[in-house]
């Protein structure tokens, strides 16, 4: 009997540094598939989706330029209405000789969904590996059970014992499709909850769109180091709000799955070594350390990261109100800074990383709402979200979360005056 691989990706649309590829090669078929459900938020004064239209449209992106470069393979990627396991116990139970290959990503839900598809079909045939983080290793302080809680002794711990590991090439082959495949099976042009309204333009204010898919991933971090060498003024531009140069713009890719962490830190070291390693290069490892420690600390918080009271288990004491969450997200709280920052998060899916501390601060401190209600908004609106990184750092935010200094405060006025001396951006998109 043929034995067929079954890859569940949900993001990860590449073929560069793809494990899982690599794991189902010996197969005699391979089938790839998307299961894609956009439920509403729950518990959310907005009846919105979790996966808002900016969003839709980096995944239609990211898929479209998966399928091309698989076409040399005979391969496409299959999308399939349903969660996770639904879609895959579907498909374990239709083909009898299939073994399950999903990425081992780190947020609650997702390991509830291994969890219950390995104790349904047992673990060999329902296989996982970690292809989204920095390192291979899953010990010492990368180990969740044994990973401190504050970055500082992260960071530390992880610089002194451990390395990036190295990305891998991409295939040389790929086992065909099956002959027959399982119904509930859409082509992306054909799949009914990608409706051509779900594919708005992004305001041009925003700067020139990026696609999302592989091809330009792999084109945009080498115009970002090799091409203008930004990477050597990265920590002096990090904070800037106007265009799309003052930062990697890595984030939405890293998101999608459509560029590896490893291949950053491959070119990275590449870039040091034949022009000039500064603090600035560094720098761009230091956020790739974040990234890494907000995904260790979401396995060992589990459910946590996600409950009001947080990691800390501490009341914020925060509360709801619509009429005052409404005015911030449509960037009407008649704080200038704040709605032009809510302004372009709503009509481009981004926001930089200035803007994001103030807008969760003014939130959680000046509006005294709840702090999940932000976190939903910004996993609705956000491009390049991430949800072990979204939801931690609000909970940093919020102060329930892993911080030693407790809440963080920012003053918007003084923010403004800092960030924004000229007023420029604050005209941009208050006008």
């Amino acid at each position: 009997m043929r034995k067929t691989a079954i890859i569940c990706l949900q993001q990860h649309w590449r073929l560069d540094d793809q494990p899982l590829l690599k794991a189902a090669a010996n197969f005699d078929e391979l089938l790839l598939v998307y299961p894609f459900e956009n439920e509403e938020i729950p518990f959310f004064p907005l009846s919105i989706k979790r996966i808002g239209p900016f969003r839709i449209r980096k995944i239609k992106e990211a898929i479209t330029d998966f399928n091309m470069r698989l076409k040399p393979f005979n391969q496409q990627l299959w999308l399939a209405k349903g969660n996770t396991v639904e879609v895959m116990s579907e498909l374990l139970l239709s083909i009898p000789n299939a073994v399950a290959f999903l990425p081992d990503e780190p947020a609650y839900d997702e390991q509830k969904a291994i969890e219950s598809l390995t104790k349904s079909f047992g673990k060999e045939r329902v296989k996982t590996s970690d292809i989204g983080s920095l390192f291979k290793a899953r010990s010492g302080v990368l180990n969740p059970a044994d990973c401190p809680e504050m970055f500082t002794q992260f960071r530390k711990a992880v610089e002194a014992r451990f390395k990036p590991a190295m990305p891998e090439d991409e295939p040389l082959r790929l086992p065909p499709r099956p002959l027959s495949l399982p119904e509930n099976l859409w082509n992306i042009q054909d799949f009914p909850d990608f409706l051509p309204e779900h594919m708005m333009e992004p305001d041009s204010r925003g700067g020139k769109t990026i696609s999302g898919g592989e091809k330009s991933a792999l084109k945009r971090l080498n115009y970002y180091l090799e091409g203008k060498q930004l990477a050597l003024q990265y920590k002096e531009t990090r904070n800037g709000l106007v265009g799309t140069d003052y930062s990697t713009r890595f984030s939405p890719f890293l998101a999608l799955g459509t560029l590896s962490p490893r291949r950053i830190m491959e070119q990275l070291h590449y870039f040091e070594s034949e022009f000039e390693a500064n603090e600035s290069t560094y720098w761009i490892y230091f956020e790739l350390l974040w990234r890494e420690y907000f995904r260790v600390i979401a396995r060992k918080h589990g459910k946590h990261v996600f409950l009001y009271r947080g990691m800390q288990s501490k009341n914020p004491g925060l509360k709801g109100n619509t009429h005052a969450f409404l005015n911030w997200c449509e960037g009407q709280t008649g704080q200038p800074f704040i709605d032009a920052c809510m302004k372009e998060l709503k009509l481009t899916g981004w926001l930089s990383n200035r803007g994001r501390q103030n807008v969760a601060s003014y939130l959680v401190h000046h509006l005294k709402l709840d702090w999940r209600w932000g976190a939903w908004w910004f996993e609705h609106c956000l491009i390049d979200f991430d949800p072990a990184s979204n939801w931690c750092n609000w909970q940093y935010v919020a102060g329930i979360g892993q911080d030693p200094r407790g809440d963080r405060v920012f003053d918007p006025i003084r923010q403004s005056n800092m960030y924004d001396q000229d007023g420029r951006y604050r005209k941009l998109w208050n006008s």
